[in-house]
């Protein structure tokens, strides 16, 4: 099990993205972090800037799949893609997620 993580300087990406997810059972949920600050150091400086992300538990065995989908999807402008394990996770929301998310 992962929390698969997409980032994006764009809420409309990140709002299609989720609905994609959630309509395909590719994630059994979807939280929405709007506005982060990030901090990045490029060409000798720190720039801020705000980002969102949304956060969504799925199967380890799924991240290629929906980081490919998204890749296809939006080639011009790919979302930032990664995934944090979910090392313990309660038994019911654990049988919810292997009963309603695509089978592998």
């Amino acid at each position: 099990m992962i929390q698969l993580i997409i980032a994006s300087k764009s809420e409309k990406q990140l709002d299609d993205i989720a609905e994609y997810l959630l309509k395909n059972h590719l994630v059994i949920s979807i939280d929405f972090h709007q506005n982060i600050l990030r901090k990045e150091f490029e060409n000798g400086k720190i720039n801020n800037y705000a980002i969102h992300y949304i956060a969504g538990k799925t199967k380890s065995l799924l991240f290629n799949e929906i980081d490919l989908r998204v890749r296809n999807k939006y080639k011009d402008n790919i979302p930032e893609i990664f995934s944090h394990p979910i090392i313990n996770m309660d038994w019911d929301l654990a049988n919810k997620l292997k009963s309603e998310i695509e089978k592998i």
